[in-house]
This record gives structure tokens, sequence and C-alpha cells, in this order.
């Protein structure tokens, strides 16, 4: 698969198989195909953090997978000095927040909420009566 012309970020693409973790250039590799949103079957390389996050989401059992859609998210950064393009094969609830970092969106609301309620609390704690 080539990033930026298989597949763009924000692209939803579909998972085809299980995977295989196979030995790559740097070590082992876990490599899913995958049908493009242009209907193309490819092999994409699912990183540490795309496993993780798809193991909290669709199950643990990479067969659970199968079948199932997922957005490429892009995050530009430097490796050992030379600057790549990250792809991240992710549920759609999972973004990058201002930091750059993947987060669950879903959770940021939640804790937000919870957030709001806590201070209501102490706020109508804090009042007095008299």
């Amino acid at each position: 698969m080539k990033k930026g012309v298989d597949v763009k970020p924000g692209d939803t693409v579909t998972i085809k198989d299980e995977g295989t973790w196979l030995e790559g250039q740097f070590g082992k590799q876990f490599v899913v195909k995958i049908e493009t949103s242009e209907g193309e079957e490819k092999n994409a390389n699912f990183n540490q953090t795309t496993i993780n996050i798809l193991h909290d989401e669709l199950g643990e059992d990479t067969k659970e997978w199968v079948g199932k859609e997922v957005i490429a998210r892009e995050k530009k950064d430097t490796v050992g000095g030379k600057k790549v393009d990250i792809y991240y094969f992710v549920t759609p609830n999972w973004d990058f927040d201002e930091y750059r970092e993947l987060v669950n969106k879903d959770e940021d609301i939640k804790n937000e909420a919870e957030r709001q309620g806590a201070n209501s609390q102490a706020e109508a704690d804090d009042e007095i009566s008299f």
C-alpha cells in the first residue's frame, strides 16, 4: 500500500483478513489485507498503536476485525532524524488532539461531562445558605 496514493488520510477502508506477522525491514510487522475506498485490495502494515486501539475497539481476536471499516489517520513526525508520514487505522471515534496525539473522542466527551458535573457539585457545595 502506498501512503497518500492507495490510501489517503480520512479514507475509510475495510479489513479483509485477520492479518499475519511477517519479518520486515525493521523487524516483525503485522500485515493486514484491506480494501481501499476505490475497491482495491492492498496489504497494510498495522503499527502497534493501531493494533492496541483495534484490540480495545473491535476485540482481541483479529478474526473479529474482518469486515469492519476503519479510518486512516495520518501523523507527520520525525523518526530517526527522517521526516515520515505515520498512518493509523482506527475506528471513527479516534482522532488527533491539539498535541497531535491519538485520543478517543468519545472518552474525551465523557471525561469532560464528568468534570463539568464535578465542578457543578463543588460549586453547589461551596454555596452558603442563610
